[in-house]
């Protein structure tokens, strides 16, 4: 309001316009505060990376983050079915308690590290590398008998994909399947272990995907239960694939 209005007013609208002017700026100020408290639970430069959700369950995911926001999330459980990214839009990570979270379907996940120094970049995560903690045993018991046959179609299979790697890749995936061979990156561990030996390396953002699409085409060969079953024969085009890039 100008002044020149304000000196129209007799004594008792003054003070009825004082006491209203105290009122709003009572208001105005207890709506900054509240904003800035929710602002400081945004983040706008988390990094960039592999993360980890909800790392203290067995049921742990796999999460890209891009630009300060979930972008991926992959279950690391091929026993529920779930071939796609379960995140429709980028979901924003805040801080509750002193924990980076994103809410997924109404509940909230916490976010830790793939490497808490230096994370390491992927850009998507669409197909199974990872195995968490509640299907390792499960899935990786069933390759064992499925791969017990070591004069089998299914090695030979093996053997022969691990053999075409290493010469594209030059990785030296060698000896026990699960230790230093081809499913050694299905376990938390191990990976972090092969990135970090190898992280230097340009190529190893194709290897790793090269990984977990071959496991994601070779899972429904070994569960039964699996929406989608597949025989050897189903998935030779893997192997051919990799051939090509030899011979190119």
């Amino acid at each position: 309001m100008k002044e020149a209005t304000l000196k129209k007013y007799n004594k008792t609208q003054l003070e009825n316009y004082a006491s209203k002017a105290k009122n709003q700026i009572k208001f105005w100020q207890e709506q900054l505060d509240m904003a800035n408290k929710i602002l400081a639970t945004k983040i706008t430069d988390f990094p960039n990376g592999l993360y980890i959700a909800d790392y203290e369950t067995p049921e742990w995911s796999l999460v890209v983050v891009k630009n300060g926001k979930v972008e991926e999330l992959n279950t690391c459980n091929p026993l529920l079915k779930l071939y796609r990214n379960p995140i429709e839009r980028p979901l924003h990570i805040k801080l509750v308690k002193g924990q980076y979270k994103f809410q997924l379907k109404g509940k909230l996940h916490t976010l830790k590290p793939l490497f808490e120094n230096n994370n390491f970049e992927m850009g998507w995560i669409t197909n199974f590398l990872l195995l968490n903690d509640y299907c390792y045993t499960e899935i990786i018991d069933k390759i064992k008998n499925y791969l017990s046959d070591k004069d089998s179609a299914q090695v030979k299979f093996v053997n022969e994909f691990t053999e075409c790697l290493n010469k594209i890749y030059d990785f030296n995936l060698h000896g026990d399947y699960y230790t230093t061979g081809i499913f050694q990156f299905t376990q938390l561990d191990n990976l972090k272990d092969f990135i970090k030996k190898h992280r230097d390396r340009k190529k190893l953002e194709s290897f790793l995907h090269e990984i977990s699409y071959f496991y994601t085409n070779f899972y429904p060969i070994v569960i039964q239960t699996y929406f989608r079953k597949k025989s050897l024969e189903d998935i030779n085009y893997v192997l051919e694939k990799l051939k090509r890039k030899i011979n190119q």
